[in-house]
């Protein structure tokens, strides 16, 4: 049986890996401040812990909502530390340290074994829970502030998968169903489209069964309509919707058989009209891809990076006018389960995510070093060239990347098995990653900035979760 469950779990994985979510190792796991890269000095000063329900009941639920994490963590000093090098290294100033940290009376005289207060900024609030279990879902911000969660899971352990949707209301912080989905999926996507309406396309209705049906949600009316079939069943796939109103999917992947040997990692793209519900196939990606981004450019192309089985450092680039792929500079380290986000100034930050050899089939190891889950790029789109910026404090894939109002990054989700990772912001400016407050029990399965600049995060790795948690970036210290 644990057998079974191993090769179900990786499987589902590969099949999963998309932009707005992805699929973790293992489940359960309790909240804790993970190490920067290559120490095991951070420390959180406290670890809520929350036991998940086992029961996915429908309907309002009373839970019991843990303590909201600290907003601090304890740094231990190290042989060669500096005040001023922990400062640098969490964003800080020394007198920024100074002011929560009495017990220094010598920036100076700080020796190993010393705790030193990290401060964080911002702060998460509990929000009322879902009505039923989403795990692996999509979550997209409507034209009128609300937000619709749509398919996933309802148990990280078993097999059944949802077709229910719900919506969240930014003005009374609460839930309300909405009619289920035609279809029962995960490893879906959902993109709002320019009228309103959200397409959900592909995904999985059982660990082996994946889907080539679509269908379109109509906040008006509340319902979901059939629009076409893809061309190619998939999931994990990326959906991007294009300037010209058209939706671009490619990429995923193809489970033929039971076996990680039967997958089939795609090439397949194509093209959805909204004006006539139609489908259309598109020229082919250079190479195969699942656990890929995709990320609409100032210019309308879309770059395509990372992915495949082995954590590609590949890129290239389609351009909507000509329909054609074209390759672009190649990454510095191979990645999949990673994040790509639009900076203002045109660049693109691809952050986390692992590599061959950062991951096994047995999700119980994991790397903590130099290595793709640590690092962080930019890609330059006038030159084609990704540079090296500054390194996430906690290795992580399968995360969510939200750019916040100010112009800097909320990085929140996955960590290692034993310890998920905190929330890290990262600063344009400087090129580097700042730790955040962390939430209490939601990892992040999708974050969306709402109206107010706050961001909704939902669900969890934990069996049946409900969970869904409110990030300000104003709040905190």
């Amino acid at each position: 049986m644990a057998q079974r469950n191993t090769e179900s779990r990786t499987r589902s994985w590969l099949a999963l890996l998309t932009i707005s979510f992805l699929v973790a190792g293992c489940a359960g796991a309790a909240p804790t401040a993970s190490p920067s890269p290559g120490s095991a000095r951070m420390a959180p000063v406290a670890a809520p812990t929350a036991a998940p329900s086992l029961t996915a009941t429908p309907g309002p639920v009373a839970t019991v909502r843990p303590t909201p994490p600290p907003s601090s963590v304890a740094y231990v000093v190290a042989a060669g530390d500096t005040l001023w090098g922990v400062a640098q290294q969490y964003g800080l100033t020394v007198d920024e340290l100074l002011a929560v940290n009495p017990q220094v009376t010598d920036p100076a005289l700080i020796r190993p074994g010393d705790r030193v207060t990290i401060p964080l900024t911002g702060a998460w609030h509990a929000s009322e829970a879902m009505l039923t279990p989403h795990i692996f879902h999509t979550a997209t911000l409507l034209r009128d502030g609300r937000v619709l969660v749509a398919g996933g899971k309802v148990s990280y352990l078993h097999e059944t998968v949802s077709a229910s949707a719900e919506l969240y209301d930014l003005a009374s912080g609460t839930w309300t169903p909405t009619r289920s989905m035609t279809q029962a999926r995960w490893g879906h996507t959902a993109t709002l489209l320019p009228d309103g309406r959200v397409l959900v396309a592909g995904g999985q209705s059982s660990e082996r069964d994946q889907l080539a049906s679509a269908e379109l949600y109509d906040p008006a009316t509340g319902r979901w309509t059939p629009t076409g079939s893809l061309r190619t069943v998939r999931s994990g796939h990326t959906a991007t919707l294009l300037p010209d109103g058209r939706v671009l999917v490619a990429g995923g992947s193809d489970l033929k058989v039971s076996g990680l040997a039967s997958m089939v990692v795609l090439t397949a793209a194509e093209l959805y009209d909204p004006a006539n519900g139609r489908w259309t196939a598109t020229a082919s990606m250079i190479a195969g891809r699942a656990g890929a981004t995709a990320t609409l450019l100032r210019d309308g192309r879309v770059l395509m990076a990372g992915g495949d089985m082995g954590g590609s450092t590949a890129a290239e680039l389609y351009d909507p006018a000509s329909g054609r792929w074209t390759r672009t500079g190649s990454m510095t380290d191979g990645r999949r389960g990673h994040s790509a986000t639009l900076l203002p100034d045109g660049t693109v930050l691809v952050a986390g995510g692992f590599g061959g050899s950062d991951y096994t089939t047995d999700p119980g190891h994991w790397c903590s070093g130099p290595s793709a889950p640590c690092s962080a790029e930019l890609y330059d789109p006038s030159t084609g060239r990704w540079t090296a910026t500054g390194r996430l404090h906690a290795d992580r894939w399968g995360h969510s990347a939200i750019l916040l109002p100010d112009g800097t990054v909320l990085v929140v989700g996955r960590g290692t098995p034993a310890a998920p990772a905190p929330a890290e912001l990262y600063q344009p400016s400087s090129g580097r990653w700042t730790l955040t407050a962390s939430p209490a029990e939601t990892r992040g399965l999708t974050a969306t900035l709402l109206f107010d600049g706050r961001v909704l995060a939902t669900g969890d790795y934990s069996d049946t979760s409900r969970s869904a948690e409110l990030y300000d970036p104003d709040a905190g210290t």
